[in-house]
Protein backbone atom coordinates (compact mmCIF):
# COMPACT_ATOMS: atom_id res chain seq x y z
CA UNK A 1 0.00 0.00 0.00
CA UNK A 2 3.17 2.29 0.25
CA UNK A 3 3.38 3.24 -3.37
CA UNK A 4 -0.33 3.01 -3.79
CA UNK A 5 -1.16 4.99 -0.79
CA UNK A 6 1.66 7.67 -1.54
CA UNK A 7 -0.26 8.20 -5.39
CA UNK A 8 -3.17 8.15 -3.44
CA UNK A 9 -2.57 10.66 -0.68
CA UNK A 10 -0.84 13.10 -3.47
CA UNK A 11 -3.68 13.24 -5.51
CA UNK A 12 -6.11 13.89 -2.43
CA UNK A 13 -3.51 16.95 -1.69
CA UNK A 14 -3.53 18.25 -5.27
CA UNK A 15 -7.71 17.89 -5.38
CA UNK A 16 -7.78 20.09 -2.10
CA UNK A 17 -5.24 22.47 -3.17
CA UNK A 18 -6.87 22.99 -6.48
CA UNK A 19 -10.17 23.23 -4.54
CA UNK A 20 -8.81 25.80 -2.05
CA UNK A 21 -7.49 28.03 -4.95
CA UNK A 22 -10.51 27.63 -6.82
CA UNK A 23 -12.83 28.79 -3.96
CA UNK A 24 -9.99 32.08 -3.09
CA UNK A 25 -10.19 32.95 -6.46
CA UNK A 26 -13.97 32.74 -6.39
CA UNK A 27 -14.30 34.65 -3.55
CA UNK A 28 -11.59 37.62 -5.03
CA UNK A 29 -13.28 37.76 -8.02
CA UNK A 30 -16.85 38.34 -6.17
CA UNK A 31 -15.23 41.34 -3.90
CA UNK A 32 -13.62 43.02 -6.74
CA UNK A 33 -16.98 42.44 -9.40
CA UNK A 34 -18.59 45.81 -8.03
CA UNK A 35 -15.32 47.87 -8.58
CA UNK A 36 -14.81 46.69 -12.26
CA UNK A 37 -18.81 47.27 -12.67
CA UNK A 38 -17.81 50.48 -11.65
CA UNK A 39 -15.15 50.88 -13.56
CA UNK A 40 -16.28 49.91 -17.02
CA UNK A 41 -19.32 51.83 -16.28
CA UNK A 42 -17.48 54.89 -16.13
CA UNK A 43 -15.42 54.13 -19.12
CA UNK A 44 -18.53 53.64 -21.05
CA UNK A 45 -20.15 57.45 -19.66
CA UNK A 46 -16.92 59.04 -20.35
CA UNK A 47 -16.74 57.36 -24.24
CA UNK A 48 -20.78 58.47 -25.07
CA UNK A 49 -19.63 62.21 -23.74
CA UNK A 50 -16.73 61.94 -25.59
CA UNK A 51 -18.83 61.08 -28.76
CA UNK A 52 -21.62 63.46 -28.02
CA UNK A 53 -19.09 66.82 -27.73
CA UNK A 54 -16.45 65.63 -30.55
CA UNK A 55 -17.76 62.72 -32.65
CA UNK A 56 -21.52 64.16 -33.49
CA UNK A 57 -20.82 67.52 -34.13
CA UNK A 58 -18.39 66.25 -36.82
CA UNK A 59 -20.80 63.56 -38.07
CA UNK A 60 -23.57 66.40 -38.46
CA UNK A 61 -21.14 69.18 -40.26
CA UNK A 62 -20.19 66.26 -43.28
CA UNK A 63 -23.76 65.46 -43.12
CA UNK A 64 -24.92 69.07 -44.01
CA UNK A 65 -21.95 69.08 -46.77
CA UNK A 66 -23.32 65.96 -47.89
CA UNK A 67 -26.66 67.14 -48.37
CA UNK A 68 -25.60 70.12 -49.73
CA UNK A 69 -23.36 69.13 -52.84
CA UNK A 70 -26.54 66.33 -53.48
CA UNK A 71 -29.14 68.92 -53.59
CA UNK A 72 -26.98 70.78 -55.97
CA UNK A 73 -26.21 67.50 -58.00
CA UNK A 74 -30.25 67.06 -58.54
CA UNK A 75 -30.87 70.59 -59.23
CA UNK A 76 -28.18 70.40 -62.27
CA UNK A 77 -29.31 67.41 -63.08
CA UNK A 78 -32.87 68.76 -63.38
CA UNK A 79 -31.83 71.92 -64.85
CA UNK A 80 -29.93 69.62 -67.63
CA UNK A 81 -32.31 67.26 -68.29
CA UNK A 82 -35.60 69.24 -67.60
Amino acid sequence: AGPLGSALGGAAGAAVGIGVDVTVNAGIALMQRESFENDVSEAIDGMILELKERLWPEIERVHGIWFDHVENLLETNIRRTG
